[in-house]
């Protein structure tokens, strides 16, 4: 892994701000749709937290498939760690 300690830092703060945000969101029903499954929501998570985490600043061109790879996999495992903590998993 090419990325250096302040990149990761960086990476997993916004993760972690963006998984939290949409779990508390989605934890209140009237916020999910009839169709919402609890074990899509590290995917969602995963695709929205690697979004933020890419537009959050200017990273660099040749990290740039790395850092959205880290990112996709910490928001995954974060949004897996509620859900398990929540005790709304299988």
């Amino acid at each position: 892994m090419s990325l250096n300690e302040k990149e990761l830092l960086k990476i997993e703060v916004v993760c972690l701000a963006s998984t939290a945000e949409l779990f508390a969101g989605m934890i209140n029903e009237e916020n999910r749709g009839p169709n919402f499954e609890w074990s899509k929501f590290p995917n969602l998570a995963k695709r929205l937290g690697s979004r933020s985490v890419m537009i959050s600043q200017l990273w660099p061109e040749n990290k740039k498939d790395e850092i959205r790879e880290y990112a996709e996999k910490f928001c995954e495992q974060i949004a897996n760690n509620y859900i398990i903590a929540a005790g709304l998993g299988k």
